[in-house]
């Protein structure tokens, strides 16, 4: 009657978050007590032996997902991608229905894997789990260190190193380092760890740092203030040269920017030009698809910046020796 229908609805819920049909009905099976549930929580099992935590209802359906697969797995701990976001790191690629929920198990555990579900095995240090909002994930700086592990290259991993910084995530490295040492991948990482910098704010100042740096063109300063007459900031630029006068923008305006985001730019823009700074603007395309064009605009500039200051030296000690001989004539005639 009821009772069956209910079963079967909660069957249905958690299939569509992820899990496997029969492996919800095999884990009702297995339980022998009620159900229950308080304001604002979601259920949890009493008087069976597969008791689940009582986790806050969060109001989305990723959050649901999170909960779903914990469901009947009391040693699990988020981890990965899904731990990520639960955090709040900032992630390209955004969050999906289709994407699994990353779980952390001991070692010694099943190496099945169910569906909607991806299962890692291996010991987790206390100080590695942490809670947030009831639910347990690893800690920021070991979840920032499977990030790096994962990453597909060193831009993706600096990246991430780099928002982690940058966010607050993490005080620094260091933890995150240790949590990685001695783990498959490490070793490529190694000198991926000291290229971070926490002044980068998106992915794409980061690629496009790495990439000026690695062409023997690393920006001098990283969001550089620009001030006016009374000493008051009226902008920062992404990648700067100051002496140069340079600025390097990461350009990550896209057909749906609001139109006052547009205008508040080309009003900076002409601010920098009364200034003499020269601004070069860069998309994710171009770094990708074109990064020879990055540095050859970035070299061009560079080049005729330097060439104008010789020009002016060169001025300044001939205006120095004329005057030199003026006053040596002067002297002479006297």
């Amino acid at each position: 009657g009821d009772r069956r229908r209910a079963e079967h609805s909660e069957i249905r819920e958690k299939e569509s978050a992820g899990l496997v049909r029969n492996d919800v009905a095999r884990r009702r099976r297995k339980r022998h007590g009620a159900i229950t549930a308080g304001p604002g929580h979601a259920a949890s099992v009493v008087g069976g032996e597969n008791t689940t935590p009582i986790l806050p209802v969060f109001f989305s359906p990723f959050s649901a997902r999170v909960r779903a697969a914990l469901i009947g797995r009391p040693r699990a701990v988020v981890c990965g991608i899904t731990a990520a976001r639960l955090h709040g790191f900032p992630l390209e690629v955004p969050e999906s229905s289709a994407e699994p929920v990353h779980l952390l198990l001991p070692a010694r555990q099943t190496r099945a894997q169910p569906r909607g579900i991806r299962l890692h095995f291996s010991d987790l240090d206390v100080d590695q789990r942490v809670e947030l909002g009831g639910i347990p994930l690893t800690s920021p700086e070991r979840t920032l260190a499977d990030l790096v592990l994962a990453a597909q290259s060193r831009e993706v991993a600096v990246a991430h190193l780099d928002a982690a910084l940058h966010r607050g995530l993490v005080p620094s490295l260091a933890g995150a380092r240790a949590a990685a040492e001695g783990r498959r991948g490490f070793r490529q990482t190694t000198d991926w760890w000291s290229l971070a910098d926490g002044r980068a704010e998106t992915p794409l100042e980061t690629r496009l740092r790495l990439l000026l740096a690695d062409n023997g063109l690393a920006p001098v300063e990283l969001q550089w203030p620009v001030m006016d007459g009374t000493g008051q900031i009226i902008t920062r630029l992404d990648l700067a040269w100051p002496a140069q006068r340079l600025d390097v923008e990461a350009d990550t305006f896209s057909a749906t920017s609001p139109p006052a985001m547009i205008y508040q730019d080309r009003h900076r823009g002409n601010i920098l030009a009364a200034l003499r700074w020269t601004v070069l603007r860069f998309s994710v395309a171009d770094v990708t698809w074109h990064p020879e064009r990055v540095v050859s605009a970035v070299t061009r500039v560079l080049a005729a910046r330097a060439a104008e200051r010789a020009e002016a030296s060169r001025a300044v000690a001939e205006a120095s020796a004329a005057g030199t001989a003026a006053v040596a004539e002067r002297l002479w005639a006297s």
